[in-house]
């Protein structure tokens, strides 16, 4: 249901999409039988334990074999469909062989209707929840499409959509017994429209729903990016579930934290749906960014020192804010109701009214203390007079609302004209990816590396032969006595300038961490590194992947091939070398290792 159908989207959505198929891919033999022997070869890959034949690993499975046709045509077609192949499925293509006569054939699954089809279908809908993205580089369109497809796959699964989607299909089974499901016919199609009719209706109606999460997810893409899922831009397409996932689940219309922080818990407090209200102590004072989607902060304990006020209320104010979406471009002034709303609520016959009202007072000398130097007050104290203080006013100080005078001399020449798009400096990404592709094909040729799979323009994945602690490149990989080592090579996020860094890592292997004498020997063996970190990925209760990783600084007229491949060669060695000494074993990764895009914490 939440998947797309590729094959389906490179024909342009025909009726018939095997019928299209036929005629676009021609001779060859039998499409049909070509079909499920291709399907066939990935489906064993793919789901070798499974029961059975599960829809989405045959669906999955036909729409490799589809692509893999249209991958041998001429032209922009067959370039398409070999970069969805590329960048969307994992390399399981196995020995081909004649598929079982129970094995699905292709017109029930080369057809299949999704979520996303039929979203296409509804272009008012489909632009405000997934918006389509027309870039000169079909890689990097079908990428985004990708990373948007799976933010709103994983919100609809876990977020407030859920909710319909039981209503929905509590409905057209007509019963709430546990055995009712399995006595109704396949209700997907129903399940689909009726999903995507109430998200049409809730679009017309004011309050929290799906169709408002959803919506103000694809608005805020690229800021939910960048503030929750770092990792996803460079990520493997297949690893955007596990990462979506990760933090969208085990939600709650309320959360509450206290004593450590709850990094989850933070992340959907930054998404446009659940939780809510985020109530905290002071753990969350600063450090972290709560202003994706909240304007309210409320004080429920008033602290002395008006820049911790000032702190809490930071976690809201803050750059690419809710309130700052809001009123960017308004021609007119806000309203006050537009503004951050900060509450102090409090009892207002009690001490806790001169409290307020004395913490107010020193905002305000705090705020003009921070521009332009002011005498300070020698009656300031933390402590209150009652018997005096109650024959004051008792209305708390109004906030600042003029221009401050800066401490700072400004010349009238620094304030004028404008900062346009000429004042920012554009890294030259093609030439950057077209670089960095060059160096990893210098790396698989000097140091003979096997690779795994290519991510794009901005991945490698590979690995190499060691014997006698020295990469050897006589193709003897696999042989006895030869170690095998694993490497990820990335280009990194910009830097500064047009300068990024290329990032090798290389996997040791899981370790206890909580073992101390593990950490003491890690230690250890950190100290015999040159430059390299040896890092840790969390991973279960008591296990972390441990890898080691360094950096080189990536610019487009000055790197050499020669610092990557050395880059690559220092980094597998040394944790070829922490591997033996401490797992004291050779770990092959062909069934694939994974840290999810994740830094390493340097421990």
């Amino acid at each position: 249901m939440f998947e797309d159908n590729q094959v389906a989207w490179l024909l342009d959505y025909p009726s018939d999409v095997l019928q299209q198929l036929t005629t676009v891919v021609g001779g060859g033999g039998p499409l049909e039988s070509r079909l499920r022997e291709g399907a066939w070869a990935y489906f064993t890959q793919r789901s070798s334990r499974a029961k059975g034949y599960p829809r989405q690993y045959v669906f999955e499975a036909y729409q490799v074999a589809a692509l893999h046709l249209l991958a041998k045509l001429p032209g922009e077609m067959g370039d398409h469909a070999q970069i969805i192949l590329d960048e969307r499925y994992r390399d399981l293509s196995g020995r081909k062989s004649a598929p079982p006569g129970g094995f699905p054939g292709p017109e029930a699954f080369l057809g299949t209707s999704t979520l996303f089809t039929e979203l296409v279908k509804r272009p008012a809908l489909r632009e405000q929840l997934w918006p389509e993205e027309q870039q000169d580089d079909f890689r990097h369109t079908f990428r985004r499409r990708e990373q948007r497809r799976e933010m709103l796959s994983a919100l609809l699964r876990l977020g407030a959509a859920y909710v319909d989607l039981y209503l929905i299909a509590i409905a057209l089974v007509g019963s709430f017994d546990l055995e009712a499901e399995a006595q109704t016919e396949s209700a997907v199609d129903p399940l689909i429209d009726g999903l995507l009719d109430r998200l049409e209706r809730q679009s017309k109606e004011p309050g929290m729903h799906a169709f408002r999460e959803l919506s103000r997810a694809a608005d805020t893409f690229d800021i939910l990016l960048a503030n929750n899922f770092p990792d996803v831009r460079d990520a493997a397409l297949h690893e955007l579930a596990t990462i979506y996932g990760r933090t969208l689940q085990r939600q709650s219309p309320v959360g509450r934290m206290a004593g450590t922080v709850n990094k989850r818990m933070i992340r959907q407090f930054r998404m446009p749906g659940y939780p809510l209200v985020l109530v905290t102590t002071d753990v969350l004072q600063e450090g972290e960014d709560l202003h994706t989607f909240c304007k309210r902060v409320i004080h429920y304990g008033i602290t002395w020192t008006p820049s911790a006020m000032e702190q809490r209320t930071g976690r809201v104010d803050r750059i690419h804010s809710l309130v700052q979406r809001e009123l960017d471009g308004r021609e007119r002034s806000p309203d006050p109701t537009e503004l951050i709303q900060v509450h102090y609520p409090h009892l207002a016959d009690t001490v806790e009214r001169l409290q307020v009202c004395r913490v107010m007072d020193r905002l305000n000398r705090f705020l003009q203390m921070v521009h332009e130097p002011i005498r300070s007050d020698p009656k300031s104290s933390s402590q209150i007079d009652v018997n005096r203080a109650v024959l004051r006013s008792h209305t708390p100080a109004p906030p600042i609302r003029g221009t401050l005078r800066s401490a700072f001399p400004v010349e009238s020449g620094w304030t004028e004209g404008e900062c346009g798009v000429s004042a920012i400096v554009r890294p030259d990404l093609k030439g950057l990816e077209k670089r960095f592709t060059a160096l990893c094909g210098t790396v698989v040729k000097e140091l003979g590396a096997i690779t795994k799979r290519s991510t794009g323009a901005r991945r490698l994945d590979g690995k190499v032969a060691i014997r006698n602690g020295r990469i050897v490149t006589d193709g003897s990989l696999g042989s006895a006595g030869v170690r095998e080592q694993a490497f990820e090579l990335r280009m990194r996020s910009q830097v500064v300038g047009e300068a990024t860094l290329i990032r090798c890592i290389s996997p040791v292997g899981h370790m206890d961490l909580t073992d101390d004498g593990v950490v003491d020997e890690l230690y250890e063996r950190q100290r015999d590194l040159s430059v390299a970190r040896v890092c840790a990925h969390p991973g279960d209760r008591h296990h972390s992947m441990v890898t080691v990783e360094n950096d080189r600084l990536f610019r487009l007229d000055t790197t050499q091939p020669e610092e990557i491949v050395e880059l690559v060669r220092s980094v597998v060695l040394d944790a070829d070398r922490i591997e033996a000494s401490i797992l004291r074993v050779d770990a092959h990764w062909d069934d694939g290792w994974d840290t999810d895009g994740d830094e390493g914490d340097e421990r």
